[in-house]
């Protein structure tokens, strides 16, 4: 699988094989002379050679079809290409949906809030970029902030927004949800092994996607990605300085009655 590098923004580059990309988009598998077609002031000889940049890049791929040669885009390499480039700026386009939802459903997102949620009593609506914009944080122990936010940020997704000190403290973000990475501190101690108290959940798309990220980086897999009768799809991991963390993703909108639970307010 091809990685996002120079070579991937260089092939996207050049307009003539963005607008090659559009045309397999929009019709399918074509031949070099359907391709030719819409280029005029082009001979095949020149849509080959934007072919071959785009294969090279991991775009595009060649298909048989009888005695036709056709292209195609190589969606799982081009997803596989671009989503860890797209990872990093999610929560952006999250909060701005966020925002958008409470729109489209009657409320006014508060000023300074990124998830655009309405404040919750005694929260007052005010921006600091100084603190996180989240109503709850939690706030996690590790022995060495630094290599912990290295480690979120590469193996969950993390994005860190602000670092306080050479190894004192950071806050990170995922989605419209925030995380405070502290040192050890007086009583304020890492987890201790075989002990469980605290553990956290964040909501991702993909939880089977999500849990082989996390594994590949080292994470310690507790639960295999398991469809839960609530409707969430989930997966339990400690990561390597243990603490527990679950990643559910939704599969279906489940009544709390439906699986046993009680609806005590909306």
């Amino acid at each position: 699988m091809p990685s996002l590098d120079d070579d991937l923004f260089h092939a996207l580059a050049d307009p003539t094989r963005r607008r090659i990309l559009d045309l397999l988009a929009e019709r399918g598998p074509l031949t070099v002379g359907e391709l030719a077609s819409n280029f005029p002031d082009l001979v095949p000889s020149g849509i080959s050679k934007h072919l071959m940049g785009l294969r090279a890049a991991g775009l595009v791929r060649a298909v048989r079809k009888g005695r036709q040669r056709l292209y195609e885009i190589d969606g799982e390499a081009l997803s596989a290409a671009v989503a860890p480039w797209l990872r990093r700026y999610e929560p952006y386009w999250s909060r701005a949906l966020a925002r958008l939802r409470d729109l489209s459903e009657g409320r006014q997102p508060s000023p300074g809030r990124d998830h655009g949620a309405p404040a919750p009593r005694g929260c007052a609506a005010r921006t600091n970029r100084s603190a996180p914009s989240a109503a709850v944080v939690p706030v996690l122990t590790y022995p060495d902030v630094g290599r912990a936010v290295q480690w979120l940020t590469e193996a969950f997704g993390f994005l860190e927004r602000v670092r306080v000190g050479e190894n004192h403290r950071a806050q990170l973000r995922f989605g419209d949800g925030d995380l405070i990475v502290a040192d050890v501190s007086g009583d304020r101690r890492p987890p201790r092994p075989g002990e469980v108290t605290t553990s956290v959940m964040v909501r991702v798309p993909d939880a089977r996607a999500h849990c082989e990220r996390a594994r590949a980086h080292g994470a310690r897999i507790l639960m295999e990605p398991r469809d839960m009768p609530y409707g969430e799809r989930q997966y339990n991991a400690e990561d390597p300085f243990g603490h527990i963390w679950t990643f559910t993703e939704t599969i279906f909108d489940a009544a709390p009655e439906d699986w046993g639970g009680e609806t005590i307010s909306d």
